[in-house]
């Protein structure tokens, strides 16, 4: 080791060598680092640091680390398992605010289920339920769909039907994206078929799917309609085209100025209405 620098530049207001700081002893002076300064401390145990001014006098540094873990070692010290992966799954569930009272402790969790093995996930039985001892298990990421249950999902024509096949997987533990996979649609579908408004892969209507020539059509015929028809709705009604269709080739057509901006319904029926009073 290099012999501490004995001499304080005369700038230096606070000259703390050989000044005692807990255990702590100043050796010499370690110079400046961006805008504080630095002091060589020996510790009672002999090692040897740089710690700055203002933690010396304010007492936030008072010993090396070593001396603080043995004076303090239930504080500093817990089970250990922290940057394990079976810690990190068992950060995941705890973040999701789906556990029961028993696994708020890491301790409980590991002796319920174990240490994760290599290449699998803990994944709940039944999704509605919480995380817990009896409602999870350990599963490899990758694996094969019930193959079954995907062929019956396939041929399925009615709504309940498929309904009731998907919520069958997701009792199984499968994830809504590895269903989404087999099934050829959306995440968002799957979802949509189990919560929400039913998509027409449900309802059993074809996809709708245009080619540029489609799209070309449709233009056309929504630019001969559209101020007839007061409503997006009615339009799509008229050129029998999905609803959400018309409204891209709409936006499409406004953004390339073959169209003008479609005003609001309401202001369209208050001006029918001004023009019915004026008239009567």
């Amino acid at each position: 080791m290099l012999e501490p620098d004995r001499e304080v530049p005369s700038t230096i207001r606070r000259n703390l060598l050989d000044k005692q700081f807990g255990e702590w002893k100043v050796i010499g002076f370690a110079g400046r680092k961006r805008t504080t300064i630095r002091w060589l401390c020996r510790c009672s145990c002999g090692r040897v640091k740089e710690v700055s001014t203002g933690n010396l006098m304010s007492g936030l540094s008072t010993q090396c680390a070593s001396c603080a873990n043995r004076k303090h070692p239930v504080s500093n010290f817990k089970h250990g398992y922290s940057e394990t992966k079976t810690y990190k799954v068992w950060r995941g569930a705890i973040t999701s605010g789906q556990c029961v009272a028993r696994w708020q402790v890491f301790l409980n969790f590991l002796e319920d289920m174990g240490y994760r093995p290599e290449g699998h996930r803990l994944r709940r039985i039944d999704p509605s339920q919480p995380y817990g001892p009896t409602n999870c298990r350990w599963e490899p990421r990758r694996r094969e769909v019930n193959k079954e249950l995907v062929r019956q999902l396939e041929q399925a024509g009615d709504r309940a039907e498929r309904r009731r096949l998907i919520q069958q997987l997701r009792q199984d533990g499968y994830t809504y994206q590895e269903i989404a996979n087999v099934a050829g649609v959306t995440r968002e579908t799957i979802r949509q078929v189990l919560s929400g408004p039913q998509p027409k892969w449900v309802t059993g209507e074809p996809r709708w799917k245009s080619t540029p020539e489609e799209r070309r059509r449709i233009e056309e015929q929504i630019i001969a309609q559209y101020n007839e028809a007061p409503t997006i709705q009615d339009l799509a009604a008229a050129i029998d085209v999905p609803y959400t269709a018309v409204r891209y080739c709409i936006a499409r057509l406004v953004r390339l100025g073959k169209l003008p901006p479609r005003r609001p319904p309401r202001v369209v029926k208050a001006e029918q209405r001004s023009i019915a009073s004026a008239s009567g």
